[in-house]
């Protein structure tokens, strides 16, 4: 398994250093997962402190069942290899709602991507205690953004 170093449209958002971390910290990735997005701090968001993570979410193949074994397997996969300068905080996301998930397309909230707007997107997460699917806790798709899409699967 290769670590991954082709990531898109991150110099073209001044986002080098964000850039220089994924590259340099064996980031690798599961086969059931199709695309990563950036978010948070180090991303378009912006305003990180040097001790920030590196939020990614990774997108679950629409064809797949979000098992947990799966999801897990997924998550530890690219934990366990990481070996960054900063921390990584990533979440298996999957359609709940069978929309496929285009809400994970734009950089920027648009309410005419979303029929639902709370709780529509899955996530499995294993970060500082907790391991597992995350409830319906209110998560509004808003709040997610903005979102960069720095690497897909090629067919």
């Amino acid at each position: 398994m290769r670590p991954l170093q082709n990531f898109k449209n991150l110099s073209t958002n001044n986002l080098f250093e964000t850039e220089k971390i994924l590259k340099e910290s064996n980031l690798v990735v599961h086969s059931s997962i199709t695309r990563i997005v950036l978010m948070g701090s180090r991303g378009l968001l912006g305003g990180f402190r040097q001790d920030s993570d590196i939020d990614l979410g990774f997108i679950l193949h629409p064809d797949l069942e979000p098992r947990e074994s799966l999801c897990r397997k997924a998550n530890e996969l690219s934990l366990s290899h990481w070996t960054g300068s900063v921390a990584l905080d990533t979440a298996i996301v999957f359609d709940k709602m069978g929309c496929g998930l285009p809400c994970f397309e734009k950089q920027e909230y648009n309410p005419e991507l979303c029929n639902y707007g709370k709780d529509c997107i899955g996530l499995f997460k294993i970060q500082k205690g907790f391991s597992g699917f995350v409830p319906d806790i209110g998560l509004e798709v808003k709040n997610i953004y903005p979102i960069l899409i720095i690497w897909e699967k090629e067919d």
